[in-house]
């Protein structure tokens, strides 16, 4: 006892300590423009990644019930993907009714719908499958394998020691809160700590919608955390290195290419381009834009429009960085 009180001590005052100390007003400032830089790159890099899980059927009592989380790709290629998510977001798995709490169980099967939703190129929520395969629950923790039989989605990598998690982070939840089809604006950021070797405390909560989604460190970019929402929300995740050892069998010995989805508009002035994209000047040549930076790319014309010196275009490349 007198250990877990010593921790909490320790967690309280690095928080103040970090709250406490201000740096020069240069520091200060160059160290929120490369916050924000890191920000923008993960949420780039990492958007198609992330996937909001609606789960639908009849409780025992044969009540409707439905479930919204969310979960992200680890793991994607030979006509598989596999994700990871919190296990209370699609309940127990159980076959037998009395030992399924959760699900309705009729003549040994879950009377349950699990559908993965996850954002395309143009931003739009769109349904990826409601054919999802749950995996074995990890005992004692919140996570839960699931796999559907597609591949060429983007994944994320994950932390594998301790000394990937330890200390204070910050962090960046990309997840989908309940009923909501985007991922949240602002971003949700916070700081992380691991207060046991199942649990990361985070000062800022997930929110309902947000379980099994990724706490992400904005300086490794790696995935150091599950979120556990809740109503009223958790300021509790699970750490990533709980599981990552039980995970290697599902996982290639190299992770897969990352696919980064660039948008760039070109003309005269900036104000008519869409607000997400990057802006360049007129005849801006994308392609050789896209070979300095992508081993491999595709390029599409998502529109042109008249005005100004040189008219407009909006293109969208899909690249592999090198």
């Amino acid at each position: 006892m007198g250990a877990v009180i010593r921790s909490h001590v320790a967690w309280f005052i690095a928080l103040l300590i970090s709250v406490i100390f201000v740096p020069s007003a240069a520091t200060a400032q160059s160290g929120s423009q490369s916050t924000v830089q890191a920000l923008q790159e993960i949420i780039q890099r990492s958007k198609l990644a992330i996937v909001k899980l609606v789960v639908e059927g009849r409780d025992p009592n044969g009540d409707t019930k439905k479930i919204q989380g969310s979960g992200f790709f680890v793991f994607s290629g030979q006509d598989m993907s596999i994700l990871l998510t919190a296990a209370h977001v699609i309940g127990s798995n159980e076959t037998v009714p009395s030992n399924n709490p959760d699900w309705l169980v009729e003549n040994g099967v879950i009377v349950r719908k699990i559908s993965l939703f996850g954002l395309d190129e143009k931003g739009s929520l769109v349904l990826r499958s409601n054919e999802v395969n749950p995996g074995p629950p990890f005992p004692g923790i919140d996570l839960v394998l699931l796999q559907i039989n597609q591949s060429g989605y983007p994944s994320l990598p994950l932390a594998k020691s301790y000394a990937d998690i330890s200390g204070l982070h910050d962090i960046v939840l990309l997840a989908f809160e309940a009923e909501k089809s985007q991922l949240p604006i602002p971003p949700v950021t916070g700081i992380g700590q691991v207060s046991s070797p199942v649990t990361l405390k985070t000062t800022v909560p997930s929110q309902p919608g947000q379980s099994g989604g990724a706490w992400v460190d904005l300086k490794s970019g790696l995935v150091v955390g599950i979120a556990r929402g809740a109503n009223g929300g958790s300021f509790e995740a699970t750490p990533v290195t709980a599981v990552h050892p039980f995970l290697t069998p599902f996982l290639p010995s190299s992770p897969p290419p990352v696919t980064v989805a660039y948008k760039i508009c070109s003309g005269e002035y900036k104000g008519p381009c869409p607000s997400d994209a990057l802006y360049q000047y007129c005849y801006f040549n994308v392609e050789e834009w896209a070979k300095g930076r992508c081993s491999n790319y595709k390029i599409s014309r998502l529109a042109t429009f008249g005005g100004n010196k040189c008219g407009y275009s909006v293109d969208e490349i899909l690249c592999t960085p090198k």
